[in-house]
């Protein structure tokens, strides 16, 4: 965390800031409605949008834009959505303030998506006396980022060589890549592949850790990257499934354990009825295998990861068993509020409420393979507020909740454990906010209370900086509880990111008096899961408190106010801000 940064906070009216729905004004049911272009404003005809609901059982939605680009998804019901957009060569525009949180969409939303072409790598694949190699699956791979930062799993295009031997991989975002000739796919390998036990070879003609990496710009192609195939056999990694056999069959994955501490996923599905695996054209390195099976329903099990060191000789007689993950149930409760500016809003409907669980990371759960983590999904409460969190591999977690309501705020997360024999009174609730909740395997927890409150308010405001010179370009604006009774309460500081035209924009806010602070946006200030919510970050919380009382800039919120028209004159004698 900075240290304090010297910023002087005048507050003054006249300014404005859009709005966001009340979740009462949106229908039960309808459409999203929208538009694709390039980003000349053209439109793009037949790209695919999909409409997925946040947090809910219900199916996804898709649709085609016609010839004018635009579409219209339809039988939609009053939920929070995700919208994905895709067509061949294009992408995505990257985000102009990174890490501000998932998008959510409503019903009667009308919205615009443009796509930009991608860039493109291009070239042949030749063995070693010099003729094409045909039908060979050639992979680009992203390892840093735009900004040059290194990727645990970053972006993966795939083509395969035609009868002359040449590829071209297309719709890639701007990267530094390596290409490699060989890789196995990660999916259902149906048929014969008859490169399947050669080790890859990387472009130019190299093993990993001397590949050529690539500079890729979106809407520009990079061609002549051509390989000389090298076609060695490779190392076999193999082993049996203990236990009955698996109905549905099983995954078995396999996580390299690559240059940098980097990881790549490898998975490979057997049939039902078979009790063996088999990884083949592997290169000597440390690699985690890990067994996921389907146990009832969407239930999943989970064996422990076994590290495997591959050094000159194939490793087989590796036996895996799955045990059940962990489950969370709970339910969502509703306190609604006597005070006159509520009445007549309309309370969220259940379906609309999302709970998560978020793991703590540690030195232990950076080193297991991160797919586990991606597992336990966050699940909607059904129409009488009952909720099971499944899926949850053995860790410490963090719960959170996610709804559209506009006047409900998060009042509290507390999990009540069973009585324990002989003891009459059962313990009191734990504020799970305050400490974090072990979850071991094959436990089945009940007693998780996620209480919502009427009465939210809602705070918008505009910056405007005395100068321009040396102006950092990402602010990050908080709420932080100026009553010391509020202090150790993490779920009363609240924060968010400030648009490029200055503007702030925070819903969901409990009634009473706050701090305004606004920083530069430095580390992980822009997360979409901000640590200054997570249970054991006391410190950071008393930073921002120490660094918002100094400034006493103050405001208070009355239950379902809609407080706007806040201007925030932002001075400040250095630019960027020193680090600690």
């Amino acid at each position: 965390m900075l240290k304090s940064l010297t910023l002087i906070l005048l507050t003054a009216l006249l300014a404005t800031a859009q709005t966001q729905r009340p979740a009462a004004e949106t229908s039960k049911s309808g459409s999203i409605t929208g538009k694709v272009a390039d980003e000349r404003g053209e439109p793009l005809p037949n790209a695919k949008v999909s409409v997925s609901p946040i947090g809910a059982e219900r199916p996804n939605m898709a649709a085609v834009t016609d010839r004018n680009g635009t579409f219209t998804v339809d039988g939609l019901e009053s939920v929070p959505y995700r919208i994905n957009v895709s067509m061949p060569a294009y992408i995505s525009q990257p985000s102009e303030i990174e890490g501000r949180g998932e998008k959510q969409y409503q019903v009667g939303d009308s919205v615009t998506f443009v796509l930009i072409k991608g860039g493109v790598i291009t070239g042949t694949v030749m063995n070693v006396a010099g003729y094409p190699v045909t039908g060979m699956t050639v992979s680009a791979q992203m390892i840093r980022d735009s900004k040059g930062r290194r990727l645990a799993r970053g972006v993966e295009r795939r083509d395969s060589t035609d009868d002359r031997g040449v590829y071209r991989i297309y719709g890639l975002p701007d990267g530094i890549y390596i290409v490699v000739a060989g890789s196995t796919n990660e999916y259902m390998d149906w048929g014969i592949n008859p490169f399947s036990n050669d080790i890859p070879t990387y472009a130019p003609s190299s093993t990993r850790d001397t590949a050529a990496e690539i500079s890729v710009r979106a809407g520009e192609e990079t061609s002549n990257v051509d390989i000389r195939y090298r076609g060695e056999q490779g190392r076999i990694i193999s082993g049996t499934v203990s236990g009955p056999p698996v109905p549905g069959g099983f995954t078995v994955v396999l996580t390299s354990i690559a240059l940098g501490g980097s990881q790549t996923n490898t998975s490979k599905f057997e049939q039902p009825g078979s009790q063996q695996f088999a990884f083949t054209g592997l290169t000597d390195g440390d690699y985690y295998v890990t067994l996921r099976t389907y146990l009832s329903g969407r239930e999943a099990g989970l064996s422990e990861s076994k590290l495997v060191k591959l050094r000159g000789a194939d490793v087989d007689g590796i036996e895996l068993t799955a045990n059940p993950l962990g489950v969370v149930n709970g339910r969502v409760v509703l306190e609604p509020s006597k005070a006159s500016e509520c009445q007549g809003k309309e309370p969220p409907s259940f379906k609309d409420i999302s709970v998560s669980a978020r793991h703590r990371q540690t030195e232990a759960t950076k080193n297991q393979p991160q797919f586990i983590w991606s597992m336990g999904a966050p699940v909607s409460a059904d129409e009488k507020g009952n909720f099971s969190l499944i899926n949850l591999a053995s860790a410490q977690y963090h719960f959170a909740a996610r709804f559209p309501a506009k006047s409900w705020y998060l009042q509290s997360i507390s999990l009540s454990l069973p009585a324990l024999a002989g003891v009459k009174t059962a313990s009191k609730p734990i504020d799970t906010t305050r400490v974090w909740t072990t979850i071991k395997s094959g436990d089945r927890l009940s007693g998780l209370t996620v209480r919502l409150a009427q009465g939210a308010a809602s705070f918008h405001g505009q910056l405007v900086f005395d100068s321009a010179e040396n102006r950092p370009e990402k602010w990050f604006a908080y709420l932080v509880p100026a009553e010391p009774e509020r202090a150790g309460n993490s779920l009363r500081f609240y924060g968010g990111a400030v648009s490029p035209e200055g503007t702030i924009q925070l819903v969901n806010l409990a009634p009473g008096r706050y701090w305004v602070l606004v920083q530069p946006a430095l580390g992980d200030a822009l997360s979409t899961f901000p640590r200054f919510r997570i249970p054991d970050e006391t410190e950071t919380r008393a930073r921002l408190r120490r660094d918002a009382e100094e400034l006493k800039t103050e405001i208070e919120l009355r239950p379902c106010q809609d407080l706007r028209d806040f201007k925030i004159t932002v001075k400040s004698h250095v630019y960027p801000p020193k680090l600690p």
